[in-house]
């Protein structure tokens, strides 16, 4: 479904695309926007159960520790950055924060079926050439198999990132008054309705979990000590 008058997708079209979370159960914005805040502390405990307090990287794993390291950090970064775009009423930061959120769920997919791929994450794009790194979209479509939705709300928020409608669409709102209908524009970036930054939320405690639940796993299969080797 989209609002016929603009083409943008309407709230009810997104919050479908959240499949396991009742946005319902979330209470106020406010509240809402708290408690995804909050989950941003389950990267500190994730971080601090696999840390040894010192020593040098493992020389038989050591892409492994690094990779993982540095995902904890990059997902921490971008989890607290889409809370905080929420709260500043910026649908634009938001939702390019979460898209970029997105690929690094379906990266930690892959690494974790094709762990090889470290390394040439480590590398520059011009020093690996032509064809030497995975396109994101066949990434979204790799992890999609196991996380249902996840292509379709990629859709959306690249969309939304890029210029497409729903970035098109963000600074206006339809209004009615007198029996007319009329195009309102914001000139500065706003919600169009708290439904959306409700929605907003929701992703972000969908993407947390699957972070939270990626992140276990990759421990669980890469790194079977349980131990990372740098310190915090």
């Amino acid at each position: 479904m989209s609002d016929q008058s603009t083409g943008a997708p309407d709230a009810e079209t997104q919050r479908k695309s959240i499949a396991l979370l009742d946005l319902d159960s979330m209470g106020t914005l406010d509240e809402a926007v708290d408690s995804a805040g909050e989950l941003a502390n389950l990267y500190h405990v994730i971080a601090r159960s696999v840390l040894r307090e010192s020593g040098p990287l493992n020389p038989a794993r050591p892409w492994m520790d690094l990779f993982f390291q540095s995902m904890i950090v990059r997902v921490r970064g971008l989890h607290e950055g889409a809370v905080r775009e929420i709260r500043a009423d910026n649908p634009h930061g938001t939702n390019t924060l979460l898209r970029a959120w997105v690929e690094d769920v379906a990266l930690l997919r892959y690494v974790i079926d094709h762990p090889e791929y470290v390394e040439k994450l480590a590398q520059s794009k011009k020093s690996l050439g032509p064809g030497g790194r995975v396109r994101v979209q066949a990434l979204i479509d790799h992890a999609s198999s196991s996380l249902p939705g996840l292509a379709a709300v990629y859709g959306q928020l690249c969309e939304a990132a890029h210029f497409g409608n729903v970035a098109f669409w963000a600074s206006y709102s339809l209004e009615e008054e007198d029996a007319e209908r009329y195009l309102n524009w914001n000139s500065v970036p706003s919600w169009r309705e708290e439904e959306q930054a409700l929605i907003a939320c929701g992703r972000v405690h969908e993407l947390a979990r699957e972070s939270r639940y990626l992140l276990q796993l990759f421990l669980a299969e890469h790194l079977p000590t349980g131990e990372s080797s740098q310190s915090t």
